[in-house]
């Protein structure tokens, strides 16, 4: 059945929750709610944002929390109503929250408490005073054990700074007060805007990406072949420790509603041990990471000491999955690493492999999904043959309206309903993707394309090497030098560096300078972060 039927995300949202009514439909901090629960807050809470905050269709809603069911909450009421939803990283500095507050014209904000502070101090360079409301980590917990982990939060482990907010709401007592209450999902066209997605700003400001309601829709409806052809089947558990603020683990976690799955939420991805303790104890059988989390739990003593039964699924996506970790997964869990591939401008995703436990890793990042067209562009705009490398172009229902409110940035990127990703790849014979790497992190040495993401798997494959980034280097001579962060299990020196790498890659790509780091800089999803170690070098 076509996701698409529905209209809105809205009438999406109700119709499957109704449908899956007793199922389990979210895991927050160890307490269950069924897809019943859910809606019945979705109801009271939306009811609240209408007749209290006056919000009406059209008008953007913020959200800036962790992986916690207020989150699925607010989102889920902004849609019901109609409105626009604006997800924050929760991690924003207060000048990063200013700019997508003002960019967005956000009239209201759902808001961890533990942000208020740096939202608070980012709310004196608006022009306008959107309503606040705020919650606790523990608001949906039962009260003792709720109240509990509030208390340790702000007074032992001090994580919520003292903040004041004038006139703000309590999103518990919002939910306490319309208990009950009941809201018609507002009629929405397929084509209006649904979600503005901040991009991560790799260069300049980041920019909001406009997403209807048909993007995200037909991107679940692209994803319904691929998870059948991977030997997913409905009411599956799928642990979510990917961000729901970012499109890769918001679309995951819709697409959970569709088949009736339980998403079982991590509110802090950093602790590994929390994140192993999950998996013990809720044993999911899809799995969706990267590779920064995959490298963490494979480094971590604890995770080989668990047994993989039931693990049938594991994709990754948000940056390249090297050969090497994913065949350390494999042979950890027995579970074969499936990859996909979008951005956020794409619904997200473009592309899915589709390997059965039989086979082994392969760096593709597989074919696109239906209803997806591709072609291969050189920097001059012409076709380039199979198998060379050239920029990616897509067209396809997943690809967005544009930015918002930034008309030149659309039309450099949206040409004739085709969307250049900047993303230098290679297509196979049989239409198969192959990502080599971004357009804007190319490294030029005499006259030769070097891309960091091969010789970062060249690194890796290494096996005192833990993770590495890659980047160009102003050399003397106005060229460029291929320099190499390394976060290794010993000691290594550039001679050992370059011979391990001279046998997999060509001699100018081997890195002439290496730097070892404790830590390599991550974007709140774990992608490693290159222009930040491109400033310094």
């Amino acid at each position: 059945m076509s996701v698409t039927e529905s209209q809105s995300l809205g009438q999406f949202f109700r119709k499957y929750t109704s449908k899956h009514k007793q199922k389990v439909m979210i895991t927050s901090l160890y307490q269950e709610y069924t897809f019943e629960e859910v809606a019945r807050h979705v109801e009271s809470f939306a009811y609240f944002l209408h007749h209290e905050l006056k919000l009406k269709p059209g008008d953007r809603l913020a959200i800036m929390m962790p992986n916690v069911v207020q989150f699925c909450i607010a989102f889920w009421a902004a849609q019901t109503l109609g409105l626009v939803t604006v997800a924050i990283n929760p991690m924003y500095q207060p000048d990063e929250i200013q700019h997508v507050m003002k960019n967005s014209g956000a009239k209201a904000i759902v808001l961890w408490d533990a942000c208020a502070k740096n939202f608070s101090l980012a709310a004196h360079g608006l022009k306008y005073q959107p309503q606040v409301v705020i919650t606790k980590l523990g608001d949906m917990l039962n009260p003792l054990r709720g109240a509990l982990v509030n208390l340790i939060l702000r007074y032992f482990r001090r994580a919520v700074p003292f903040y004041f907010i004038k006139n703000r709401w309590s999103f518990k007592k919002a939910l306490k007060q319309y208990q009950g209450q009941r809201v018609k999902v507002t009629p929405r066209k397929q084509e209006d805007v649904a979600l503005l997605q901040y991009t991560g700003g790799t260069t300049g400001r980041s920019k909001g990406v406009m997403l209807s309601n048909h993007n995200i829709l037909r991107n679940i409806d692209q994803l319904i072949e691929p998870y059948r052809q991977l030997g997913v089947k409905k009411h599956y558990k799928h642990l979510l420790v990917l961000p729901l603020f970012h499109i890769y683990g918001l679309c995951i976690s819709i697409n959970a509603i569709y088949n009736g799955a339980q998403t079982i939420l991590i509110a802090n991805p950093k602790d590994t041990q929390q994140l192993i303790h999950a998996l013990r104890f809720y044993k999911p059988e899809v799995l969706p990471l990267l590779n920064t989390l995959m490298v963490n739990l494979l480094n971590t003593r604890n995770f080989h000491h668990l047994k993989f039964p039931w693990l049938k699924v594991t994709i990754t996506g948000g940056m390249a999955t090297h050969k090497s970790v994913a065949d350390e997964w494999k042979k950890v869990t027995g579970c074969v690493v499936n990859q996909g591939y979008g951005l956020s401008e794409t619904s997200p995703i473009i592309s899915v492999t589709r390997f059965s436990q039989k086979d082994e890793f392969k760096s593709s990042v597989g074919f696109p999904v239906s209803k997806t067209q591709i072609k291969v562009l050189d920097l001059n705009g012409h076709p380039v043959a199979k198998g060379q490398p050239g920029e990616l172009w897509v067209k396809g229902p997943q690809v967005m309206l544009g930015y918002w409110q930034n008309k030149a940035a659309t039309e450099e990127v949206l040409r004739s309903g085709w969307f250049a990703t900047g993303d230098i790849v290679c297509v196979t014979k049989d239409n198969q993707i192959a990502i080599v790497d971004r357009i804007k992190d190319m490294i030029i040495v005499s006259g030769f394309n070097v891309y960091p993401a091969e010789v970062e798997m060249a690194l890796t494959s290494h096996p005192d090497i833990i993770e590495a980034a890659v980047v160009g280097e102003a050399s003397f001579k106005g060229n460029e030098a291929v320099k190499a962060y390394l976060v290794t299990s010993k000691p290594l020196t550039l001679a050992q560096v370059r011979y391990h790498c001279k046998s997999i890659i060509s001699a100018y790509k081997v890195p002439t300078h290496i730097e070892i780091v404790e830590t390599l800089p991550k974007s709140n999803i774990g992608k490693i972060l290159r222009r930040l170690l491109k400033h310094a070098a």
